[in-house]
């Protein structure tokens, strides 16, 4: 029997508490979105959410492992 690894995915998701100054509700998300940077790499502490149940499912198949 061969072995194989194969890339497994879940989407699940991630929260985090940012603050910022801002003179309106909407501005202070755009504000909260833009300190976080465009995947959220600048911003420490992100935490996953409750209730992520996402089932897994395969993405792809990297190599053949003799």
């Amino acid at each position: 029997m061969n072995k194989y690894q194969v890339v497994l995915t879940r989407n699940v998701t991630e929260s985090v508490m940012v603050e910022v100054e801002a003179v309106s509700l909407h501005k202070a998300e755009t504000a909260a979105v833009d300190k976080a940077g465009r995947h959220g790499d600048n911003i420490n502490g992100w935490e996953l959410d409750e209730g992520n149940f996402s089932e897994v499912y395969p993405t792809g198949c990297d190599c053949k492992i003799n």
